[in-house]
């Protein structure tokens, strides 16, 4: 699992490991997010915005690229 704190964010497609951020956790493989380990349920489209966001944290994100 990588904690991201408040530095940057390693790209998730190509590592496929969980991350922390903040209060809460992402796994990329199974789908899930979490808040302080409680399942917080996301539906398809709002988990890959998610990731996408997290992909590219710090950077702006245009309506195309998502």
């Amino acid at each position: 699992m990588r904690d991201l704190g408040r530095c940057g964010v390693a790209p998730l497609s190509s590592a496929q490991v969980n991350v922390r951020f903040g209060e809460f956790d992402i796994d990329p493989r199974s789908g899930e997010l979490r808040k302080r380990g409680i399942r917080i349920k996301l539906q398809g489209q709002p988990f890959q915005v998610l990731q996408i966001l997290l992909e590219h944290a710090g950077d702006v994100v245009t309506r195309e690229e998502l």
